[in-house]
């Protein structure tokens, strides 16, 4: 009997630390997905897409090698 109560008790035990684990996981989960999200809205547009921009004047929207290429952003 006195074995199945300390046996008992160990595995409370680990439940209550696999608990306090999960939840300290949790947080730092929480802390990570803010700091990821300041860093996107910090981030502009344009370092994001990386796309070239050429000027009207250079692009020939018909030309396959050009369009194949590279993604071409006609600017006015």
């Amino acid at each position: 009997m006195e074995a199945i109560k300390k046996k008992m008790q160990a595995m409370k035990l680990e439940k209550e630390n696999a608990v306090d684990r999960a939840e300290e996981a949790e947080q730092a989960a929480r802390e990570a997905n803010l700091r990821a999200e300041k860093y996107i809205s910090s981030v502009s547009l344009t370092h994001i897409g990386r796309r070239t921009v050429i000027d009207s004047s250079s692009c020939d929207p018909c030309s396959l090698q050009t369009r194949d290429k590279t993604p071409c952003v006609i600017v006015p």
